[in-house]
């Protein structure tokens, strides 16, 4: 299976999502997805698991079965090589999969039963244009780099809290963008 195909699949997508940064069995991620059949979300378990993207990190005795507890063996990601074969039409799709995977992981956010605090939670959404070229978006993605890999690398406790950050970018359609 392509690896495109494996982390972009709707419901292994909100799997890898609901264990990013966790250690959850399959039912409580069945609980999460309350919506899926849980056969469906174990087979997906399955696939995700034969090819490496999680792992049993734990199990315990529930009921006198062992129930294993599964975490991500590495964030799922897609370089360009993995990219590299993927039609316009397939890349809409990816990427679709992908926004609603943001969706959902805001819902859980906004459903949960603690009150939010989006200011005290820093929950923000906007869009940032800027003029830059080649060499500058290279410089621009490895200061992120930097900036961020030390804070990947926090783990749980000492008032840490988990944050998604989803970063996306692309040029300006040429017809959106009247400067060219």
């Amino acid at each position: 299976m392509k690896k495109t195909d494996l982390i972009l699949h709707p419901i292994r997508l909100q799997i890898l999502s609901i264990l990013a940064g966790h250690q959850y069995s399959t039912k409580e991620i069945a609980h999460k997805l309350h919506n899926i059949p849980v056969s469906t979300i174990y087979r997906q378990m399955r696939v995700l698991a034969d090819n490496d993207l999680i792992e049993v990190v734990d199990s315990r005795s529930v009921k006198g079965t062992l129930e294993n507890i599964y975490s991500v063996t590495q964030p799922p990601h897609l370089s360009e090589e993995d990219m590299k074969h993927v039609n316009k039409d397939q890349h809409f799709q990816y990427f679709l999969q992908y926004i609603l995977s943001i969706l959902d992981g805001f819902q859980r956010y906004l459903d949960q039963p603690e009150e939010i605090n989006l200011a005290k939670d820093f929950v923000g959404y906007n869009e940032t244009y800027f003029y830059v070229n080649h060499e500058e978006m290279l410089a621009f993605g490895k200061a992120f780099g930097e900036i961020v890999k030390p804070l990947a690398e926090n783990k749980p406790g000492n008032e840490h809290r988990l944050h998604k950050f989803a970063f996306i970018t692309h040029p300006v359609s040429k017809e959106s963008n009247n400067d060219e």
